[in-house]
């Protein structure tokens, strides 16, 4: 189902989209598919919570993924997935205030984001308005 993956300066490029990992006979491995690779193909919707902790490399593999709708363009990924699914969603969340911020690298984030998104600002959200929300999910 959708997923959510929470961003920070640890989650690399290969983090989302997946990596290959030894397998118990020497010179054996299998494909760990990341949690992005996955629900491209599958279709489900994701969202990466604090994308303003990515780094620039993991911003730009996600813009050209976006951009072309394909995986083809990232270096040892072109044939993973059959397909990109349309039903495929991406979302974002950023905190407007924060205690730690890199400043400059932060800003080259939301560049390329503010290109590719669109921006729904949401301020403190009442108890009543949340439970309203939870309620209508289920």
């Amino acid at each position: 189902g959708n997923v959510s993956v929470q961003i920070s300066e640890q989650v690399d490029t290969k983090f989302l989209l997946g990596f290959y990992v030894c397998n118990d006979r020497p010179g054996d491995f299998s494909f760990n598919w990341g949690p992005l690779l996955k629900n491209i193909e599958a279709g489900n919707w994701i969202v990466l919570e604090d994308i303003h902790s990515a780094s620039p490399k993991v911003v730009n593999s996600l813009q050209s993924i976006i951009e072309n709708q394909s995986v083809s363009s990232i270096s040892g990924y072109e044939n993973k997935i059959r397909s990109y699914n349309s039903e495929f969603k991406i979302f974002f969340t950023r905190r407007l205030f924060h205690e730690r911020s890199s400043i400059g690298s932060e800003r080259t984030v939301i560049k390329l984001l503010e290109k590719m998104c669109k921006i729904l600002y949401i301020f403190e959200v009442p108890d009543t308005e949340i439970e309203h929300l939870i309620g209508s999910s289920s």
